[in-house]
């Protein structure tokens, strides 16, 4: 069902998050079990390629049970490894709260077939989620876990979005709770992946087959700059993963509920739990006094990202080196460090030592000195100045400042890492962005490869990684992706923010929207006007912003007017107090929303135009080539936006630059509300 409402007044529950077996049997884990880059002395380095563990592999002492990281609905399928093992898909409908990013699945890998289903039907297999199915009918065939959905739409190569999504034939998939016992681990092949919810990435089946999904890419002996770029763009899939380490450390101050394999189960195989934070999560869940459960414990991860989501400077616009220090001070960063220094797009700091009990990730930025950038710290806990707190600003932005007279930064993001036992660190996951403060149609000093954004709708959709997953005949369907982009509405509306895109489509319309998602404006830049938001679902009973409309048309709410572009009557629709429009084929402005409303034969041309002149390893973005005030034939003012796809390609001389296509289709406004 659709909701309109306000998304950002909307509070959420603090959900029970769980640990994903028995602790007490897990084994320390060693280097070549451990997420991250694969090194010379793994057993599986392999000569002339680089390879990336997505997998946190584990051994146990005996057979563990795997429990649900938190409530959600699951799909089992069969190992490509090994006949006698399944893995199980959870897809959360809880999230971890404050300091983890959305995930779209996590899967558990090495599961005993013989825990779940005879090869018919589910079998009692002493776990909750066995029980619980058998309970509601003792014969049920084992198409309730999933394990059958194989052939056609469920390839190696298809999205595991298909089996979530797709109809089944009489049945549903199973929700389970969360702390449910799902099956039973084989003690010596353990693993659990962790996948984000992230726009640009879709899992395919072959990574829920998997006993182990190592992610490799070859090393060219002679590469070009477009070979080099492509490995680079490649590169960039291991960021849409993460270490299970990291998920639980990140949630140091936050309540984890874990068990041991000797703790108290009802007769209904409900098994008890107790509950850690802090240090004793720390001790409890990632370093036992006797073992390390999480090789990668005292690891930090910082994950830096530029306008389009890339790691920092894939564009080539800066610098690859950062001024970054981790200490036990709040102090100027001094050293420096290449940000690719592992070999991929994130940076790693192993085993920081800690002098005193506190420690701090500082890091400043090369800038360019006629640019102004800020950072957006999405997740982890940044230290505030007294002069940032007096000046009122928020603890998720940092205003980059610079000089003539430095390539970096003059001021710095501080981090606070976690410490225990006053002097170890405690492994982190920490995330954000760097951005190019203002629209930069008049800065000519970014790169080659640099996006020129001239207008807010610049650079924000990518219309073939705009998928909406759920292939099925609802007249309505949408999804929202979590992405963080940058809407600068300064110049206009006085305010700027973070914000989520998505996709909408009906029968007629393909809707292209973002909505915010971090407000960074100030306080006395905010609007008091309530705004237009949509959570991520379907409905089946009116079509989108036909029906909407209707719902609130009346005098106090809409203007509407008509215009004659040649022989077509557009219609145009402002909310008044508002300031937006809703409009086929038309952009829609809010304070706090936006969208293009395409018919669906205008998005197919467009889809068509970036399959025919773009590689699908560089998708394009939707941009505005030209912005022209009108007359329509009763001399009414309108603007036209001439729409076109910008992105990279490969040039004649094998390297890559940006290109944009025309696509001849026009989106129209009122005359008041030009988008700068």
């Amino acid at each position: 069902m659709i909701w309109w409402g306000v998304l950002n007044q909307t509070k959420s529950t603090m959900a029970d998050f769980f640990f994903f077996t028995d602790v007490d049997l897990l084994n320390s884990q060693t280097a070549d079990q451990a997420y991250g880059p694969i090194q010379v002395t793994d057993f599986q380095f392999e000569s002339g390629k680089e390879k990336y563990r997505l997998t946190s592999l584990h051994s146990a002492s005996s057979n563990p049970l795997a429990y649900a990281v938190c409530k959600g609905i699951i799909l089992v399928q069969q190992s490509i490894d090994d006949q006698n093992l399944v893995n199980i898909i959870l897809k959360p409908e809880d999230q971890s709260e404050l300091n983890n990013p959305r995930i779209k699945y996590f899967i558990y890998k090495g599961i005993l077939k013989n825990s779940l289903t005879d090869g018919v039907n589910v079998i009692d297999g002493n776990n909750t989620l066995t029980k619980h199915i058998l309970a509601s009918n003792p014969t049920t065939s084992q198409k309730v876990l999933g394990i059958d959905l194989i052939g056609t739409n469920f390839t190696d190569n298809d999205f595991i979005d298909n089996a979530f999504y797709t109809s089944k034939d009489g049945y549903d998939l199973w929700n389970v709770g969360g702390g449910w016992s799902l099956g039973t681990f084989d003690k010596d092949k353990i693993g659990i992946e962790i996948i984000f919810d992230t726009l640009g990435f879709e899992p395919t089946f072959d990574t829920a087959r998997k006993l182990v999904t190592i992610f490799s890419v070859d090393i060219q002996d002679s590469p070009s700059d477009a070979d080099l770029f492509e490995s680079r763009m490649l590169k960039e899939t291991v960021l849409h993963f993460m270490d299970p380490c990291a998920l639980y450390t990140n949630r140091f101050e936050q309540k984890t509920k874990y068990r041991n394999s000797n703790d108290e189960t009802d007769d209904n195989n409900i098994h008890s739990f107790s509950k850690v934070s802090g240090d004793e999560l720390y001790s409890t869940l990632i370093n036992g006094s006797d073992k390390h459960i999480f090789y990668n414990r005292n690891r930090i991860y910082i994950d830096i990202r530029n306008d389009l989501n890339y790691s920092f400077n894939l564009l080539e616009n800066l610098d690859n080196n950062l001024m970054a220090l981790v200490s036990s001070d709040r102090i100027e960063p001094t050293v420096e460090i290449n940000y690719y220094n592992s070999g991929w797009p994130i940076l790693i700091f192993e085993n920081p030592q800690v002098s005193e009990n506190e420690l701090y990730v500082n890091i400043s930025f090369p800038v360019k000195i006629d640019v102004s950038y800020f950072i957006a710290l999405l997740t982890g806990n940044r230290f505030i100045s007294l002069i940032e707190k007096v000046k009122g600003e928020k603890n998720s932005f940092l205003e980059l400042t610079n000089d003539i007279d430095s390539s970096y930064s003059t001021n710095y993001i501080s981090v606070k890492i976690p410490v225990v036992d006053q002097s170890i660190a405690v492994g982190q996951f920490i995330k954000m962005k760097i951005f190019i403060h203002t629209l930069n149609n008049e800065v000519n000093d970014l790169g080659v490869l640099n996006p020129n954004l001239t207008t807010s709708l610049d650079y924000v959709f990518q219309p073939t990684k705009l998928r909406i997953p759920f292939e099925n005949d609802d007249p309505i369907k949408i999804k929202i992706y979590h992405e963080y982009r940058y809407i600068n509405l300064l110049n206009d509306l006085k305010i700027d923010y973070l914000s989520d895109v998505g996709i909408a489509k009906d029968n007629f319309n393909t809707v292209l929207f973002w909505n915010l998602s971090k407000r960074k404006s100030k306080k006395r830049f905010k609007k008091d006007s309530p705004f237009l938001s949509i959570t991520n679902s379907t409905n089946k009973d009116f079509q989108y912003f036909t029906k909407y409309i209707e719902s609130i048309s009346n005098p106090d709410h809409l203007l509407q007017d008509k215009i004659l572009v040649s022989n077509d009557e557009i219609k145009l629709v402002k909310q008044k107090r508002r300031k937006v429009n809703f409009t086929r084929n038309k952009i829609n402005l809010n304070t706090d929303f936006f969208a293009v409303i395409l018919s669906n034969a205008d998005f197919q041309s467009i889809i068509s135009l970036a399959t025919q002149n773009f590689d699908s390893k560089f998708p394009p973005y939707l941009t505005v080539s030209q912005i022209s005030k009108e007359l329509d034939n009763q001399e009414k003012k309108y603007i036209r936006y001439s729409l076109a796809l910008s992105g990279f390609v490969r040039n004649q001389v094998d390297g890559i630059e940006i290109q944009q296509f025309e696509i001849g289709i026009d989106i129209f406004n009122y005359y008041t509300n030009d988008l700068k």
